[in-house]
């Protein structure tokens, strides 16, 4: 087990500098933004895409710092009803397996993404109750209509470049999803730091928080991850299976 840093917390900081903190902090391995959500401070993904001198520097300045690539991080909005919103996500996606691939990175961090509804519209639906019944409908619609399909694609996409992995961040310890069963390169990334943000932001930080289970597609940078592969859980921020039973 590695001690990693997600680099987007130093992102004040040039990447040889963000480098050499992460080393002198003791980390071992880190990972890196590509865009999305994430700003790239330290990645410039379509250069790095062009040119195999850049991505050869690009691994030789981190490994002189002692530091491992342990995954790239493209998490964002795929499904997002605004479909231009939801292209680009799906396109920094799609560049980031390539990238992955070419750099011989086997993890890629991701979200789920969330989806509006059938009727349309541009703002997504977080469906979080079971009741009234209309929820769960809509939930399943989510899922069956725009999640499953889309990263069943992307599995597909992430195996033609090498890509082992996609890690999902998990908001809730325990929270399922309907593609738990499905075959692919997929797992979930857990953050035990997300139990003590969420208990943060309901006004009780002082409580710890739950225990996360131990089954994990990781471990990329920024987390201690132990166990192993799972088929696919609970993906994202978002449309949370749990509320299904």
């Amino acid at each position: 087990m590695k001690i990693g840093l997600f680099t987007d917390g130093l992102m004040h900081l040039s990447f040889e500098d963000a480098l050499r903190t992460a080393a002198e902090l003791g980390v071992q391995a880190v990972e890196i933004g590509t865009g999305n959500f994430s700003p790239a401070p330290h990645c410039d993904l379509s250069r790095l895409l062009a040119s195999e001198a850049s991505r050869r520097s690009f691994l030789d300045t981190i490994t002189s710092h002692g530091l491992h690539l342990s995954a790239l991080n493209c998490s964002g909005n795929p499904l997002h009803p605004n479909m231009r919103v939801a292209q680009q996500a799906a396109e920094v996606t799609r560049k980031t397996l390539q990238l992955a691939g070419l750099l011989g990175v086997e993890r890629v961090v991701c979200m789920s993404g969330c989806p509006g509804t059938p009727g349309g519209g541009q703002h997504p639906n977080w469906v979080v109750a079971a009741w009234p019944e209309d929820f769960v409908e809509l939930l399943e619609w989510q899922w069956l209509e725009r999640v499953i399909p889309f990263w069943s694609a992307m599995t597909e996409v992430a195996g033609n470049h090498g890509v082992r992995k996609l890690c999902f961040e998990l908001c809730e310890p325990g929270s399922e999803s309907l593609l738990l069963s499905r075959d692919g390169p997929t797992g979930r990334d857990s953050s035990p730091g997300r139990g003590y943000w969420s208990r943060a932001c309901e006004g009780r930080s002082d409580r710890p928080p739950q225990p996360v289970s131990a089954r994990f597609a990781g471990p990329p940078a920024g987390e201690t991850r132990t166990g192993p592969r799972l088929g696919l859980p609970h993906v994202g921020l978002w449309p949370w299976r749990g509320l299904l039973g």
